[in-house]
């Protein structure tokens, strides 16, 4: 029978399984292995672990953030993340990969591996856990997770096919929510865990690319601009509803880190039949009052000019294909020379630069989300060991729990952190009963 049996190979699966092999070889029963196995299995339906790492920060990793607050984490439970934070957080991570022989570097707070390569997250953690004694079976899919009830020596019966059951102690649910299922992430662990009376809230993609309807914008497809993205749900913009950067225009609708942001919002009202709206602001470092001036001052210049049209007016502003699009939503033919333009179209003209309104079919769902919104929730989970209220030995890390972080670093950072601590926790106990027997 196994001590310890983590469900799951990817990011907190891994830093779990490190973690609790390198408490267990403090022990001297478990120091000298030999490169033989420890009495800790990962057990990964993919058939290799780490899958979802190499695509992670356009291939770069983004390990963490060096501004790693509880506030970038989205949660009902802020005292949860803020606990775990607290006993793991970035410069931990450091640390924890410096020990594996990975060294970092941070770029505009964005902390990745000093090679660049995502890979070689994935490999350390890889060659760690072999080095450490870990067993590690690929392809190998869990059908049931079942409690065998016989007194003191109760264990978890962890069912692969009719013919291979494996038996624990201690089970770490550590298989990730829904997003990427090209990656294997296909939300089984949520069953697990109602199994055992664990409320799961509902899931839903986050950090995702919106659709628009009808798409005003599909003639800019391909373009990037600085811009403000604001996800208009309810009666108003929420708090950390809205994000600055550079917005991807796209033949469907939306991307780009700003629109990442604020997609949990856009799904949590598509789930509400709130009919979301996104709002944008081509021109954040303009002031309304500064936008028509400018577009004020440059009529005059031109005003003498009759082959200074709108479309020349923008040009100094905009992309040339993003142009047409906000003279068409300003009602404002392209060619229009400026000095036939009114105050009425200059101010529909910034009202369109500056707070242009855009319906919303759908997400990209979760095939293209990063993350998810939902999942296990964690009223029913210590923060500090990250073990089941529930069910004695039962432990969850990662994706699978009720918190989703900003775009950044910090749902990679939830995942080490949480799988740390877990992985900890499950060591010591398994000392702990080891020296009372």
């Amino acid at each position: 029978m196994e001590q310890i049996v983590i469900i799951g190979g990817g990011a907190s699966g891994l830093a779990a399984a490190i973690s609790a092999a390198r408490e267990l070889k403090k022990n001297l029963a478990y120091a000298k292995t030999d490169r033989g196995f420890l009495p800790i299995t990962i057990i990964e339906h993919n058939d290799s672990v780490g899958k979802k790492i190499p695509a992670t920060g356009n291939g770069r990793c983004n390990l963490s953030n060096v501004c790693m607050l509880p506030e970038c984490f989205h949660t009902k439970q802020t005292s949860f993340v803020e606990t775990v934070l607290s006993k793991f957080s970035f410069r931990e991570t450091i640390m924890f990969f410096e020990s594996m022989g990975l060294l970092t570097k941070s770029r505009l707070e964005y902390l990745y591996p000093r090679s660049s390569q995502a890979s070689s997250v994935r490999e350390v953690l890889e060659k760690t856990c072999r080095d450490l004694g870990v067993r590690v079976q690929t392809n190998s899919h869990v059908k049931s997770i079942k409690k065998s009830k016989t007194g003191a020596n109760s264990h978890f019966v962890i069912e692969i096919s009719p013919e291979k059951k494996i038996e624990s102690k201690r089970v770490l649910l550590a298989n990730g929510g829904k997003a990427g299922p090209n990656f294997g992430c296909d939300g089984s662990g949520y069953a697990f865990a109602k199994t055992f009376g664990h409320i799961i809230n509902p899931t839903l993609p986050a950090l995702v690319q919106v659709s628009l309807l009808n798409n005003p914008l599909k003639q800019a497809n391909g373009i990037r601009v600085d811009a403000t993205v604001s996800a208009i749900t309810g009666n108003g913009i929420q708090k950390n509803a809205k994000d600055t950067g550079e917005l991807q225009i796209t033949d469907y609708g939306i991307s780009g880190i700003p629109v990442f942001q604020i997609s949990r919002h856009i799904s949590a009202s598509l789930f509400a039949a709130g009919n979301p709206k996104v709002q944008i602001d081509f021109l954040p470092d303009l002031t309304r009052e500064e936008a028509t001036n400018y577009f004020m001052k440059m009529i005059r210049r031109q005003a003498g000019n009759p082959g200074f049209t709108a479309f020349d007016l923008m040009l100094g502003l905009f992309p040339k294909r993003l142009i047409l699009p906000l003279l068409t939503l300003s009602g404002i033919l392209i060619k229009t020379p400026v000095s036939d333009l009114t105050g009425a179209d200059v101010e529909a003209l910034v009202g369109v630069c500056k707070k242009s309104l855009f319906g919303v079919s759908d997400t990209k769902g979760f095939e293209n989300a990063q993350t998810t919104l939902g999942g296990v929730e964690l009223s029913q989970i210590s923060p500090k060991t990250m073990e089941s209220l529930l069910e004695k030995g039962l432990y969850f890390s990662g994706e699978i729990m009720d918190v989703d972080g900003k775009c950044g670093g910090y749902n990679l950072q939830w995942a080490w952190s949480t799988g740390y601590l877990a992985g900890k926790a499950m060591a010591l106990d398994v000392l702990q009963n080891t020296n009372q027997a």
